[in-house]
Order: structure tokens, then sequence, then C-alpha cells
């Protein structure tokens, strides 16, 4: 799909997690890549919708290249650059089609031509979409003690992206910039112990802070959007919208509401159905949206599980009528 990005064609390669990696940018050549320091911004988008994957990016560019984004600096190129939630659909749009797009367009002035060619010849990244469907594996594991997180799974992505900088394209990173997520002293902490050598700051709100995270961030949002929008048209009928798949989303919520069906619920390739929301469809309100009622073992023998008509499961298996041991019998005796 040669309209779409190379982030995004990743993604849908795969109902599964993918990573991209882009080119080593020309600023930081075969020559010099071991002496060039460098800095990286890691920020992700898509951590609370219901549907599509949470993409994680890290942007990175030598260090003397800073000053030239949004820093109010006489090199400041004024790209615009900044958290993604403060810009609109077709200024994101419009900067990472600067880094991803092959020519740049001949109607901008020669000046803004020659601004964009720097920052393609400065700026590289590393994408990873964890999909719908392993981000739901991940945290419906059983026993509960094996449950992957969304946390662990963020942290552990940004610490692979941060491994194939340094390690595969041995790129000298001097200091990482990362939008945290959770406490930011502990998961500094975690980062340091894993990458001794590297410098981290881990803050709330880095993508306004810093203008690196501020392109991670750009990138990360547009790949995700761009990429549920391929999704919708890929899994579904044209008048269907999935919306942004966040929970207070209109279209989202009547998509939902419309298109349940009675024992899958929803496509898997693109919805989380750890989200409560989505699990309370299909648990909650069986009879109001004709979904099936499933006993699930994992419920059974899990202690502190409710019934649905309240009380605990595993009270009410009654143990003692079957020694104790849990059987065939004993764990349809439920009702």
């Amino acid at each position: 799909m040669d309209h779409l990005p190379d982030t995004v064609n990743k993604l849908l390669s795969s109902s599964h997690t993918e990573t991209y990696v882009s080119h080593i940018p020309a600023a930081i050549n075969e020559e010099n890549i071991s002496t060039t320091p460098v800095i990286v911004g890691v920020d992700e988008a898509g951590r609370g919708p219901i549907f599509g994957s949470m993409v994680y990016s890290a942007a990175y560019m030598p260090e003397t290249f800073e000053n030239c984004l949004n820093t109010g600096d006489a090199e400041d190129l004024k790209f615009g650059f900044d958290d993604s939630k403060k810009l609109t659909d077709v200024k994101r749009d419009e900067l990472f089609g600067y880094l991803w797009r092959q020519t740049t367009d001949e109607n901008l002035s020669e000046e803004k031509q020659q601004s964009i060619e720097k920052l393609k010849e400065n700026i590289g990244y590393v994408i990873t979409g964890i999909s719908a469907r392993d981000i739901s594996s991940g945290m419906s594991k059983y026993p509960p003690t094996e449950i992957y997180n969304l946390n662990e799974q963020a942290h552990d992505t940004t610490m692979e992206m941060i491994r194939i900088l340094k390690e595969d394209n041995k790129l000298n990173i001097k200091h990482v910039f990362i939008d945290t997520v959770g406490p930011p002293a502990s998961y500094q902490k975690k980062l340091e112990m894993k990458f001794p050598d590297l410098k981290f700051t881990v803050s709330k709100k880095a993508d306004s802070i810093y203008p690196i995270v501020s392109v991670a961030s750009v990138i990360a949002k547009v790949t995700r959007d761009m990429h549920l929008k391929e999704l919708n048209k890929i899994f579904l009928r044209e008048d269907i919208n999935l919306g942004s798949g966040y929970p207070s989303d209109p279209n989202t919520v009547k998509y939902l509401k419309e298109n349940v069906t009675s024992l899958i619920g929803w496509n898997p390739v693109f919805t989380r159905f750890s989200w409560n929301t989505t699990n309370n469809y299909l648990t909650e309100n069986n009879e109001k949206y004709g979904t099936l009622e499933i006993k699930w073992e994992d419920d059974f023998i899990t202690t502190g599980r409710k019934r649905k008509n309240g009380g605990d499961i595993v009270s009410a298996m009654k143990p003692s009528m079957y020694d104790g041991v849990l059987t065939a019998s004993s764990f349809y005796d439920i009702n």
C-alpha cells in the first residue's frame, strides 16, 4: 500500500505485535555512527482504547539537532511538534508526512522544502505496535500470577526498542527521554538497571517538555490512527465506523452495541477483550445483547470470583459433596 507509511504497512502484515525500524538518517552515517551523540525520545499512543494496537515509538536524532525543534532558538525550524494530543489530525499527518514521504510538496516554499529535507536527514525512529490480540492474551493469562499487565508490556516494549537502537543499530545513545508509564522514579530505576551505561529522564508530560519525545508522540499517534482506519476498511463494511476506540466515542459505543455476536463478540484482530467495557457486554448483559453465558474453568477455580447472581464461586462448589476435589460433576454443579 504505497499511500501508507511503512510503519502502518508493517502493522497490517500481521494480527500480532510487529516492529518497524526506519533507516538510519543521513546525518548519522556509517563513518560517524559510533561518534555521533544521539538523544532518544519514547512515547505511546492507544493505551486506553478498546480497539486497535497500542503503538510505541522511539524517535532519535543527533544531539546537535535538538535546537532545531521547537526550542525558540534562532536555529528553530518551527515545524510545530508537540504532544500529539494537542495537535489536530491534519497537523499530525503533516508532521509525520515530512518524515515518511519520499518526495516533498513542490508547492511549498524553497525554504520550507529545505527545512523538511534537513528534518529527514536527522530523524530516525523505531515503532512497535502491540496488537489488540496480544494485549488481550497477555492480560488474560491464567493463573492470575501469570498475567502480563499493560504496564509490563509497555516497559518491555520500550526496553526492546532501546536495545534495537543501541545494539542492532549501534547508535551512540547519550540520553533517553521517556513519557512515563506508571510511577516515574521506579520506571527510571528499572531502565537504569537494564541499561546502566545510558542516561534516562522519565517524567510525566515528557511529550510536551522534550522535543524528541514530541516527535515520537506524533509518529506513534499517526501510525495507530492510520492502522485502525485500515483495519476498519479491511474487516468491516464501509458504512460501519469503529470510531477512535475510546469508550467515550459515540461511534465506538454504537459499533459495540449493534455488532456484538453471541459467541465471539467482535473481531479479535482489533478488539481488546481484556477491557472491562467489552467484557461486560459478554458477561453482564447476556439477555440484553443476546450473548451466550460461558462458564470458564478459570473462573470456577479462582478464589474470590463472583457468580452472576452473587456469591463466591468457590463456596458454591460445595466441596464437601465431592471430598474437596474439583471434578467434572462439581465443576458444573453451580447455578
